[in-house]
């Protein structure tokens, strides 16, 4: 019985220790705070960190279109710098609460995060504005559901938009033609 109750023992540890290791690996997301310094387009912002240490931010799950032609593509001379203005109004020169993402950095350097300001989710604000569209790359899909439901809102309101501006093109005139000779 002595060797069963060890055994035992053995287990009961093996698993407590399994446990604490899964406990580890799913610590809470590391949090920063700071003030945006700059905005570099609509997807990617400078941060100064309360330490004072400047962090370069890439905004997880979201692409908008690029301002400055690069390796990876041309620049899109309307849409660009549309994005980048819009970012610029929700959080040039304010607060904001980071969350980084599971991969906290990309092949650049950046810190991969997702982005809070006065209470708004800039990354899913950005895709509701129509400024950016859904890109999301394992193991940061936590918010894909919300950021598709952003993207379907913003692409429903183009469709009604582009529907008004075709009737508005194609309304009946509201005065009655001129009857006198």
């Amino acid at each position: 019985m002595g060797i069963e109750r060890a055994t035992h023992i053995n287990l009961v540890a093996a698993c407590t220790l399994a446990l604490l290791l899964a406990l580890v690996a799913t610590a809470a997301p590391t949090a920063l705070r700071g003030t945006v310094a700059s905005v570099y387009d609509g997807d990617t912002i400078t941060v100064t960190l309360e330490s004072g240490a400047a962090e370069n931010v890439r905004l997880i799950g979201i692409d908008a279109p690029e301002v400055r032609t690069n390796r990876h593509g041309r620049a899109d001379k309307v849409r660009g710098p549309a994005a980048r203005d819009h970012l610029r109004e929700l959080v040039a020169d304010k607060p904001v609460f980071l969350i980084l993402g599971e991969k906290e950095r990309d092949r650049y350097g950046r810190a991969l995060a997702y982005v809070y300001c006065n209470g708004l989710f800039i990354n899913a604000e950005m895709i509701r504005a129509g400024h950016a569209v859904t890109y999301t790359v394992p193991p940061d899909v936590a918010h894909k559901a919300e950021f598709l439901a952003a993207e379907r809102e913003a692409q429903g309101r183009g469709a009604r938009e582009q529907k008004a501006k075709k009737n508005k093109r194609h309304r009946t005139p509201t005065r009655p033609p001129n009857t006198n000779p």
